[in-house]
């Protein structure tokens, strides 16, 4: 999937990653997440039938694609980083790149050209790439209330399976016990109204 790529980032050596190349190589991840490559790998490669999940929907088999072709791609920047071949790929590291992939849509530039050399060169994991792209900062929690806000009339279970990952991205870990959704999103719903309420007030003359 990604030999024609191979030849283009190995001419790219190692060191500091000139901007533009750093916008090349960000263009190539992006475009490896979306719709219209998965679609057309699924009519030209021969191993669709082999690597699909027969028991999966059309979503979740995009997903699994998505990350083993944004793990194949960022492996190829830095070989050895990531065990995502064979039979047995590493569940870590694979879950390492869903959290990547998940949040590089909503990044702004700046992460990204941040994230993408500083791994390219060898500076830091695939977690401390989420970091950066997310930015660990006080405007997380900020969002994380404002989405819990937003989702605040969604029954316990939808909203567990509807903001877990969003959440887990914005440092908040939602437990996986059902009988403790009701307390911990009303503890979360607490939390944003307050949050919402303390803006109002600053913003009053």
């Amino acid at each position: 999937m990604l030999i024609g790529f191979a030849a283009l980032i190995h001419e790219l050596g190692k060191g500091a990653l000139p901007d533009e190349s750093a916008r090349l190589l960000i263009r190539i991840w992006a475009a490896l997440t979306t719709r219209e490559i998965y679609e057309s790998w699924k009519y030209i490669s021969g191993m669709t039938p082999f690597f699909k999940e027969p028991d999966w929907n059309e979503k979740e088999n995009h997903e699994k694609f998505r990350d083993y072709a944004v793990a194949s791609f960022l492996e190829l920047l830095r070989p050895g980083s990531i065990y995502w071949r064979g039979q047995n790929p590493s569940v870590d590291d694979m879950q390492s790149v869903s959290r990547v992939v998940g949040v590089l849509g909503r990044s702004n530039e700046k992460a990204k050209l941040q994230s993408i050399r500083a791994f390219f060169e060898g500076k830091i994991s695939l977690e401390k790439m989420r970091k950066i792209l997310i930015g660990k900062s006080l405007s997380d929690k900020k969002e994380a209330l404002l989405l819990v806000k937003a989702n605040h009339k969604l029954k316990p279970k939808e909203f567990y399976a509807r903001l877990r990952g969003p959440l887990k991205d914005l440092g908040i870990e939602l437990s996986s016990n059902p009988n403790s959704y009701p307390k911990q999103i009303e503890r979360l719903r607490k939390q944003a109204q307050a949050y919402l309420a303390t803006i109002s007030q600053n913003a009053r003359p």
